[in-house]
C-alpha cells in the first residue's frame, strides 16, 4: 500500500485534496459527473425552450429538477461530514436563508406559494452547493485544470449552437421581439445565456494564449458569432471589453511555466498578434452592431441609459425600492421569500406585466428583497472572496491565470450588480464555479506544487 500524502487548501478552513487518476474508469466517471453538471443541464434548458416554442408551455424547466438533485446531493454530503469544521460555511448559508421561505406567510396567506419559494431558494444557493459538490468530486477523482477550462469552452460552443443553428435554419425566439435586433435561439433566458457566453468567450481567448490551434481559434470566432446574434447590451459590449481585458492581462502578466509554457519570445509575439487581431475583429463587429442597434428606438434607449451612466431597469429599481421602504426591520434583515417580495414589487410597478409577480432584475436588490441583508452578505460574500483573492494574487505574483479568474469574477459580479441574472441564475453560475475550482487547483498544484494523494 502506498503512503498517503495529503494537500490542503484553506477557504474558510475548507480542505481540498488531490490525487492522480488510478485507472481509466475513475476518469470516465468524473467526466460523466461533469457532463451532467454542465452540458446536460444546458440541454434541459434547450428542451424547456423547445417545448415553449412548439406551444407546449410548461411552468418549470427540466433543468430545475436536475439542478435540484445536485443541491440535495451536495447537502447530503455536508450532513455526512457535520463534524468537520471546514463545512460550517456551507451549513450556515442554507440554514440562515431557510426561514425566509416561510416568513411571507405572515403577510398574506392567500398569496403564499411555498413551492415557488423553494424553487428560487435552490437557485440562490446553487452556486455554493455546486462548489461543495465539485470539491467532493475533486477529492474522489482527479480533475485536471485544462479539463475544466475546456469544459467551460465546450459549454460555450454548445450554447452558441443553441443560437446559431436555429438562426440558420429559420426558427427560434427573438431576444426582444421581431421589431428589434437580437436572436436567442431556443433558450428563453437571454440574459443568463449572454453572461454564460461571455464567460466562455473569456476562457476561449485564454486557452488560445497557451494552446493555440486553428480549431481553438474557430471555437472563439464561433462564440463571437453567437454573441453578435443575441443582441443584449452585455453581449454587445463584451465584444469590445473581453478581448481588451485578456490582452491587458497577457501583456502585464506572466505565465506559470509548468502548465502554461509560452516562454519563447516569438511565440509570445505571435499570440499577441492573434489577440490583437481578434480584438480588431470583435471591435469591428461591435461598431457594426452598435450602428444597427442605434437605429431601433427601443434598443437605442437601452444603450443610452448605459452611456448616460444610469442604472439599467430604472423603472423596476424604483418599484423595488419603493416597496422595500414599506417593509419592517425583520423582513429587511431576513427577507420574506421570493414569492411575497415579487408580489410586492408588482404592486408598485407602473408598467404592464403579464404575471402578478415582478423582479427588479438586479441581483443585490432581489436577494435583499427575498433573503434580507443576511442573504446579500452571504451570497455575494462567497464570490467577492474569490475575486479579492485572485486580484491580490495577480497583483503580487502577476500570473496570467489569476488575472483570468479575476476578470471572470469582475464580469460575473458586475453583471449581477447592474443587470442581474447571475447569482440566482444557474447557467452562468455553473461556469463561474468551475472557474473558481480551476483557480484552487492551479493554486495548490502548480504554484505551491503540493503533492498528490495516492490510493492503493
Amino acid at each position: 500500500m502506498q503512503n498517503k500524502v495529503i494537500s490542503k487548501i484553506h477557504f474558510m478552513d475548507f480542505n481540498v485534496s488531490y490525487r492522480k487518476p488510478i485507472n481509466k474508469i475513475s476518469i470516465r466517471k468524473v467526466r460523466i459527473y461533469l457532463f451532467f453538471i454542465v452540458p446536460f443541464t444546458f440541454f434541459c434548458d434547450l428542451l424547456y425552450g423547445s417545448f415553449n416554442y412548439l406551444g407546449l408551455k410548461t411552468h418549470y424547466s427540466p433543468g430545475i429538477f436536475v439542478r435540484g438533485i445536485i443541491v440535495v446531493l451536495s447537502f447530503l454530503l455536508i450532513l455526512k461530514t457535520l463534524n468537520e469544521r471546514k463545512k460550517i460555511f456551507f451549513i450556515i448559508v442554507p440554514m440562515l436563508l431557510l426561514p425566509s421561505l416561510f416568513l411571507g406567510i405572515l403577510k398574506e396567506f392567500k398569496f403564499f406559494d411555498l413551492f415557488f419559494n423553494i424553487r428560487i431558494y435552490f437557485k440562490a444557493i446553487y452556486g455554493l452547493m455546486l462548489f461543495n459538490f465539485l470539491i467532493y468530486l475533486n477529492k474522489r477523482y482527479f480533475i485536471d485544470i485544462e479539463e475544466i477550462l475546456n469544459l467551460i469552452l465546450i459549454s460555450g460552443i454548445l450554447l452558441s449552437s443553441f443560437i446559431i443553428l436555429p438562426y440558420l435554419l429559420g426558427f427560434g425566439f427573438y431576444t426582444y421581439g421581431d421589431y428589434t435586433y437580437g436572436f436567442k435561439g431556443l433558450i428563453i433566458a437571454n440574459n443568463d445565456l449572454s453572461l454564460a457566453l461571455i464567460i466562455s468567450f473569456l476562457i476561449g481567448l485564454f486557452i488560445l494564449t497557451y494552446n493555440f490551434s486553428i480549431s481553438n481559434l474557430i471555437k472563439v470566432i464561433y462564440i463571437i458569432f453567437a454573441l453578435s446574434l443575441i443582441g443584449t447590451r452585455a453581449a454587445l459590449f463584451s465584444l469590445l471589453l473581453v478581448p481588451f481585458s485578456v490582452l491587458f492581462v497577457y501583456i502585464f502578466g506572466k505565465s506559470n511555466k509548468e502548465i502554461f509554457p509560452f516562454v519563447n519570445i516569438k511565440r509570445k509575439l505571435f499570440i499577441l498578434f492573434i489577440l490583437l487581431l481578434l480584438l480588431i475583429v470583435s471591435s469591428g463587429v461591435f461598431f457594426f452592431l452598435f450602428s444597427n442597434i442605434m437605429e431601433n428606438k427601443y434598443q437605442r434607449q437601452k444603450i443610452e441609459i448605459l452611456l448616460n451612466k444610469q442604472m439599467p431597469r430604472y423603472m423596476l429599481i424604483e418599484s423595488g425600492v419603493s416597496y422595500l421602504k414599506t417593509r419592517s426591520f425583520y423582513f429587511n434583515l431576513f427577507g420574506e421569500g421570493m414569492f411575497s417580495y415579487m408580489k410586492g414589487v408588482y404592486n408598485f410597478y407602473p408598467g404592464y406585466s403579464e404575471k402578478e409577480l415582478k423582479l427588479v432584475e438586479v441581483d443585490w436588490i432581489d436577494i435583499f428583497g427575498g433573503y434580507g441583508i443576511v442573504g446579500v452578505l452571504l451570497l455575494y460574500g462567497f464570490f467577492i472572496f474569490w475575486f479579492v483573492d485572485s486580484l491580490i494574487k495577480f497583483l503580487r505574483k502577476k500570473f496570467i491565470f489569476y488575472g483570468l479568474v479575476c476578470t471572470g469574477l469582475v464580469v460575473y459580479i458586475g453583471h449581477s450588480a447592474l443587470a442581474g441574472h447571475a447569482i440566482m441564475s444557474p447557467m452562468p453560475t455553473s461556469l463561474v464555479v468551475l472557474l473558481i475550482l480551476a483557480n484552487i487547483i492551479f493554486e495548490k498544484r502548480y504554484v505551491y506544487s503540493y503533492p498528490y494523494r495516492h490510493r492503493s
